[in-house]
């Protein structure tokens, strides 16, 4: 029964150290978010494997940054996001209410 646990306890610990690999990315791309929609459009209309290419990964990491940091939009979870192309159209739309969103502050007031 002690080895059932320890492999337990083992692969828990496993998964936590997965969770927060995937929370550290996550909170990178905050630093390499799109600000501007045209900017976007411009990166999803370049070629695969062009420099500034948008890989589903890519997309899919910025949109778990707005999950995580933006509760006022509404994001689908990644099983519900669909493909590459439906992925773009759900990030051109949290650019686009994230702009809304900014420009709506009042000045001074701080964001992440």
């Amino acid at each position: 029964m002690d080895r059932v646990a320890t492999k337990k306890r083992e692969k828990d610990c496993v998964h936590v150290e997965k969770q927060q690999v995937a929370q550290e990315k996550v909170q990178q791309v905050g630093t390499r978010l799109f600000d501007n929609i045209s900017v976007l459009e411009d990166a999803l209309k370049l070629p695969a494997r062009a420099p500034g290419y948008l890989s589903v990964a890519e997309i899919d990491l910025q949109l778990d940054w707005y999950i995580q940091n933006r509760p006022e939009f509404t994001v689908p979870k990644k099983t519900a996001r669909g493909n590459r192309d439906a992925k773009c159209e759900l990030l051109k739309e949290a650019v686009t209410k994230s702009m809304t969103y900014s420009a709506q502050l009042p000045s001074g007031s701080g964001q992440q």
